[in-house]
């Protein structure tokens, strides 16, 4: 892994430190959080910076409000969160650069929290090239930053990137940053083999750079959700009235060719769970193999349990493995058997596994088996986009370079 200026090498005693975290939740009608995987990773950070005695200040945005103050997309729940873990008064200011913010900065003491609202509530957060004067007015307003956002780490934003190029040196990577940055690090050129993927989702073109990208190290490739059945179609077999990307079965071809070459062990569906829609009850649905032809105008929402026992059993003596995607609609309950079932399972294999992505994370915590995996990412899109790129270009600001020799 290349070398990054880290928390841990840095003095904060005294110095007003603004930490970039990922606190990108999602919240149900009733402004709860619903799953504080974000959250829950970002302790460790925050807590190093307040045993060093840091004024520690952090940003972070929540969903798309494109500029405009919404209260839904309000901090204010995160802030209630980490009221209840931390057990330390902390502030909370309706802004995130301004008057009332430096001001709120100036009375703090060390080893004292704010927590500012949130970054995207201005257009200058996601289109800082056209909006500099944000940059600057965040820069005005600490001494350090740290960046421990992986969620947006790929991202060329104003308070990960433009921010840590104009206040380097006074930059560095958070424990939690690392941490994904080394995990992914062991997907790379040496990781240990057998190298399995497991990768589901609705579709191949959201997908297929990473796929592009894993082709050469993988020694298998197996293929859930929706986007299995663009292959079952490159493959001449009937999928119902099920979703395929019919504009990507030229690529799924490609790619099953490209397996068969390098004898990569491309593994698809056996069986698949039919119902009329996706919102019927177990009570509705059938199983079909895929070889059998699908008389009714029904569609595959999910896979089937010899498919599920399949998969398991072609990852048995794999040393590495990444999972990204549900293997079904996971939003509903009756399709998310296959996902639960699967995630289950791999829970108990003996090798190194990373899983990233919303719905497969949310399976392994409605679990309660995110502690068995090796590493559970905070980052679906950026974990793909680090696998396929292998750096993000907005990292360079936190590169070491006494040890680049730079």
């Amino acid at each position: 892994m290349r070398a990054y200026r880290q928390i841990q090498d840095l003095d904060l005693k005294g110095k007003v430190t603004l930490m970039r975290v990922d606190f990108n939740v999602p919240l149900d009608g009733m402004q709860e959080i619903v799953d504080d995987t974000r959250l829950s990773k970002s302790l460790p950070s925050v807590e190093l910076a307040l045993s060093k005695g840091a004024k520690l200040v952090l940003m972070s945005h929540l969903g798309r409000p494109k500029g405009n103050l919404e209260a839904k997309y309000s901090l204010k729940p995160c802030v209630e969160y980490l009221k209840k873990y931390l057990k330390i008064p902390i502030r909370f200011v309706n802004d995130c650069i301004g008057e009332e913010v430096k001001s709120t900065i100036n009375q703090m003491k060390a080893g004292e929290l704010l927590v500012l609202e949130n970054l995207r509530f201005y257009e200058g957060e996601t289109s800082p090239q056209e909006h500099m004067e944000f940059v600057d007015a965040l820069a005005s307003l600490g001494d350090y930053l740290i960046n421990d956002a992986f969620g947006t780490a790929h991202r060329k934003h104003a308070s990960n990137y433009y921010l840590a190029k104009k206040m380097k040196p006074n930059v560095a990577c958070g424990l939690l940053l690392l941490e994904e940055l080394r995990a992914f690090d062991g997907l790379g050129k040496g990781v240990e083999k057998p190298f399995y993927a497991v990768l589901g989702g609705a579709k191949i073109s959201s997908k297929i750079q990473v796929l592009n990208s894993l082709i050469d190290r993988l020694d298998g490739l197996l293929l859930g959700g929706a986007m299995a059945h663009t292959f079952l179609v490159a493959k001449g077999l009937k999928i119902g009235a099920s979703f395929y990307e019919e504009s990507e079965v030229k690529t799924a071809k490609k790619i099953i060719q490209i397996a068969e070459n390098k004898g990569i062990d491309l593994v698809l569906p056996v069986d698949l769970v039919y119902a009329a829609s996706k919102e019927d009850t177990l009570d509705q649905v059938c199983i079909h193999n895929v070889t059998e032809k699908i008389t009714k105008p029904w569609a595959s929402y999910d896979i089937g349990p010899e498919t599920v026992e399949l998969f398991l059993k072609k990852l048995t003596g794999a040393a590495t493995v990444f999972w990204n995607g549900p293997l079904g609609v996971y939003e509903s309950t009756v399709f998310r058997r296959g996902t639960l079932d699967f995630a289950s399972k791999i829970a108990e294999m003996p090798c190194f596994r990373v899983i990233g992505g919303g719905d497969s994370v949310a399976a392994i915590k409605y679990l309660n088996l995110d502690k068995s995996f090796d590493h559970v990412s905070t980052g679906g899109g950026a974990a793909l986009k680090l696998i396929e790129k292998h750096f993000f270009e907005t990292l360079e600001p936190y590169l070491n370079s006494k040890k680049l020799g730079l």
